[in-house]
C-alpha cells in the first residue's frame, strides 16, 4: 500500500514535469495567480503573455493532447513495474486506489505549489529573455530613428530643392522652346503673306 501510494505521488511528479514543459510552451491553462502575472504590462516588452491565432491554438491542442497520452504511457509503466516488483505480477484493486490516492493527495498538496511555482519562474525566464531581446534590439530601433531622421532632413533640405529647381529648369526650357516655335510660325507666316501679297501684285 505505502508503495502504491509512492508510485501516485511518483506519477504527480511526471505529470508536474509535463505541466511544467506545457507552460514553457505556452499550451498549459494558467491559474488564476499566474493569468493576473502575466497579463502585467511590462515597460518595453508589454505583457507576457500574447494570445495567438487559430494555428497557435491548434499547436498547443496537439501538446495537450501528446502530453496526456505520454502521461499515460509512462503512468502505465510506472504502475507496470511496481506490480512486478512489489506485488509478483499480482493486481489487487486496492494497489489502484492506493495510486489514486498517492496521485491526488501530491495533486493537491505539492502539485499546486510546484504549478504555481512553475508558473511564476517561467514568466520570470520569459520576462528576462524579452529584456534581452529588447536590449538588443535597442540599438538597431536607435539607428533607425536616425536614418529616418537623417532621411526626412535630405529629403527636406537637399532632396525637394533639388527637384525644384529641375521642375523650374526643364519648365523655362519648355516655355523657352514654345516661345521659339511660336517665333518661327509667325515668321513664316509673315512670309507666306509677303509671297501672297506680290502674287496678288
Amino acid at each position: 500500500m505505502l508503495l502504491a501510494l509512492a508510485c501516485g505521488g511518483l506519477c504527480g511528479i511526471v505529470y508536474d514535469c509535463i505541466r511544467l514543459i506545457r507552460v514553457i510552451l505556452g499550451a498549459a491553462e494558467y491559474t488564476t495567480a499566474g493569468r493576473k502575472l502575466y497579463s502585467i504590462p511590462l515597460f518595453g516588452i508589454g505583457s507576457v503573455h500574447r494570445p495567438g491565432g487559430a494555428i497557435r491554438q491548434r499547436i498547443h491542442v496537439a501538446v495537450i493532447a501528446v502530453g496526456d497520452v505520454l502521461f499515460g504511457v509512462l503512468a502505465g509503466c510506472i504502475f507496470s513495474v511496481f506490480l512486478y516488483y512489489a506485488a509478483s505480477g499480482c493486481f489487487r484493486w486496492f494497489y489502484l486506489l492506493a495510486w489514486g490516492i498517492g496521485f491526488l493527495v501530491y495533486y493537491f498538496t505539492v502539485g499546486r505549489l510546484t504549478m504555481l511555482s512553475s508558473e511564476v519562474i517561467v514568466y520570470l525566464l520569459r520576462v528576462c529573455v524579452g529584456y534581452v531581446f529588447y536590449l538588443a534590439a535597442l540599438p538597431i530601433r536607435l539607428l533607425a530613428r536616425m536614418a529616418r531622421w537623417i532621411g526626412r532632413r535630405m529629403y527636406q533640405r537637399v532632396i525637394l530643392p533639388l527637384a525644384e529647381r529641375i521642375y523650374v529648369r526643364r519648365c523655362r526650357a519648355y516655355t523657352k522652346r514654345i516661345q521659339a516655335d511660336l517665333h518661327i510660325q509667325i515668321r513664316l507666316s509673315e512670309k507666306g503673306a509677303d509671297s501672297f501679297a506680290k502674287l496678288e501684285k
